[in-house]
């Protein structure tokens, strides 16, 4: 259903007494919808296609996020140089803005690295924003409302044998993406168990539907 369709059918409701639905709540189900997809969602320039690239002695980890109502799901999923996933991350953040959360998720995941892999490490996020302004060469014109998740993630990353970070098309990362739709569709978070996942969640070029 389309989102002005969403709203229309709750004036619907109202008018002919079938359901008593608050139009509030369709128009914040249309909003948290329209972040989910904007948090991915991304508009071509150019013709530069930015992809997850397997080098030999480097692990990779992939990060985004699943915008819910007054919340954010993020995951990161980390492989090792053979291209085997080897762990998904999930976590709960407090709040809804795409940009932050990323930021959010680009930190933690590294600080997860820190721990549990250390290692050399390229770090991929498909918000050029979050990418731009985590870069370790960026001293200047950093978004305010991120600077701090940006610190945490150059300090997590300064802990690691070695580190980079890229830019990730969307289209090549919805690995990341369905993991944490899919943490957020179960109510997980954490290690997340890689064998009571869907089999159709790990594609990265093809968005999970939940039945």
């Amino acid at each position: 259903m389309d989102h002005g369709s969403m709203i229309w059918e709750a004036r619907n409701e109202v008018i002919h007494g079938s359901r008593i639905r608050p139009i509030w709540e369709a128009i914040n189900s249309v909003n948290r919808q329209y972040n989910d997809h904007r948090s991915t969602w991304k508009p071509k320039v150019g013709k530069n296609v930015h992809k997850r690239i397997t080098e030999a002695g480097w692990w990779s980890c992939c990060t985004d996020v699943s915008i819910q109502q007054n919340y954010s799901i993020e995951a990161a999923v980390f492989r090792d140089h053979l291209d085997r996933i080897m762990s998904i991350y999930s976590e709960r953040f407090p709040a809804t803005d795409p940009t932050l959360a990323e930021a959010s998720m680009l930190a933690t995941a590294a600080e997860y690295a820190m721990v549990n892999l250390k290692g050399k490490i390229v770090f991929y996020c498909d918000n050029d924003v979050v990418v731009a302004n985590c870069s370790a060469t960026c001293n200047s014109n950093q978004v305010l409302d991120i600077k701090g998740m940006a610190q945490r993630f150059n300090s997590a990353a300064r802990i690691l044998e070695d580190s980079k970070l890229r830019k990730i098309d969307r289209n090549f990362n919805f690995l990341a993406h369905n993991s944490a739709k899919w943490a957020a569709a179960v109510h997980v978070t954490g290690v997340l168990d890689l064998g009571s996942m869907e089999a159709n969640i790990f594609s990265d070029d093809r968005e999970w539907v939940p039945d």
